[in-house]
């Protein structure tokens, strides 16, 4: 099975996934990802030991922009409606 390790600074807080211990924002993690499996398995300090010293800092881009999603398909009560009024 083929599988990547990488230390990173979590974007928001979040939990340990092998002792459940809680994580703030910006800690140190070892993002694990297995092949086949598509969530990453995130380990804290707490499991794994200490992250390395010359890990860096969280970047964070655009800060403060949003975009709107928009719907690709139509919902089930417009296409009822297109229905109702055709039929």
């Amino acid at each position: 099975m083929i599988h990547n390790r990488e230390w990173q600074r979590l974007a928001v807080a979040g939990f340990c996934g092998g002792c459940g211990a809680a994580l703030d924002a910006d800690a140190p993690v070892l993002v694990i990802t297995l092949a086949g499996i598509k969530r990453p398995r995130i380990r804290g300090e707490c499991c794994i030991g200490q992250a390395p010293p010359e890990l860096p800092a969280r970047v964070v881009l655009h800060e403060g922009t949003t975009k709107t999603i928009k719907p690709i398909r139509k919902t089930a009560t417009q296409f009822a409606g297109r229905i109702w009024k055709h039929g």
